[in-house]
């Protein structure tokens, strides 16, 4: 039996658990991450492989897990982000897709890491790749010198125009990430804005309590006119965005920015995007405490 184009819905929670081990030389450290993830219930299932490597979507290291829905990946390099995927294998030999995605960053013992996961498809608007869930902190500095957490939704690692560090996507649960080469009107900053998380979902962001300013930046990088992509947004569980129609507000390949306030007593901001019409969708998430 071939393996289902779609197994990686088989493997629809794939975990991460850093484990720092102590080496000898200080400049040296290296670390182990532990995988989990579901079964695939195919009859002819032999096996698991485990892909990862320091890009998105990006793999160039593979180990075979056997027959296990565990493995530990070892000597990992202290201050790398990796980013990890399963498969699996039939007895003779043919591999499912990949699962959904998990990032981990790698950190010296004693400091806080951070795991996430992500999907990714070809299209805007429709999708073969399994969702997931990630947690870590994303705090940066701003160039005016605050804390401020900077996310850049569906991409890697950017400083923008004024200096300021947009970390990698995380502290999302499901969704999918697409992007566009076109060019961005409205901002200097383009890559914000040509890569995006979208689908039905939401972040739980670890912040301090009280209140913060929060900015979503958002840009139709897919559809080419109105009434294509129609979306509600809640921030701590209060609709802020009604029927947000990013096209009918700047047009196609355009930035816009919506900024709202709202309080946090859980010490998570949790910001979700329920699709009405296509997809919800977001380019990048500025979050300040005031």
């Amino acid at each position: 039996m071939i393996f289902r184009r779609l197994f990686c819905l088989g493997i629809c929670w794939l975990a991460a658990l850093l484990a720092l081990t102590q080496p000898a030389p200080a400049y040296a450290q290296s670390a182990s991450v532990d995988l989990t993830w579901d079964a695939n219930t195919e009859p002819d299932l032999a096996g698991y492989k485990v892909y990862y490597g320091t890009n998105i979507g990006a793999y160039d290291y593979s180990l075979d897990a056997g027959n296990q829905t565990f493995f530990t990946v070892p000597s990992l390099q202290d201050g790398m982000t990796y980013y990890f995927a399963v498969t699996a294998y039939n007895a003779s030999g043919q591999e499912s897709s990949y699962s959904n995605e998990v990032t981990k960053l790698v950190q010296t013992q004693g400091s806080s890491s951070s795991s996430s996961s992500s999907s990714s498809s070809s299209s805007s608007s429709s999708s073969s790749s399994s969702s997931s869930s990630s947690s870590s902190s994303s705090t940066s500095t701003s160039s005016s010198g605050s804390a401020a957490v900077l996310i850049n939704s569906g991409g890697n690692d950017y400083v923008d125009s004024v200096g300021n560090l947009w970390v990698a996507d995380t502290d999302y649960v499901s969704g999918f990430t697409y992007s566009s080469g076109n060019s961005i009107s409205g901002t200097t900053d383009d890559t914000l804005y040509q890569r995006e998380r979208y689908g039905d979902f939401a972040y739980a962001i670890p912040v301090e309590n009280g209140d913060h300013s929060i900015s979503l930046h958002f840009a139709e990088i897919y559809w080419t006119t109105s009434g294509k992509r129609v979306f509600n947004v809640y921030i701590e569980g209060v609709l802020v965005e009604p029927g947000l129609d990013i096209w009918s507000l700047v047009g196609k390949d355009a930035a816009l920015t919506r900024s709202y306030v709202a309080n946090v007593s859980d010490g998570f901001l949790d910001i979700e995007f329920e699709t009405l019409v296509d997809n919800a969708k977001v380019s990048a998430i500025e979050v300040e405490f005031l």
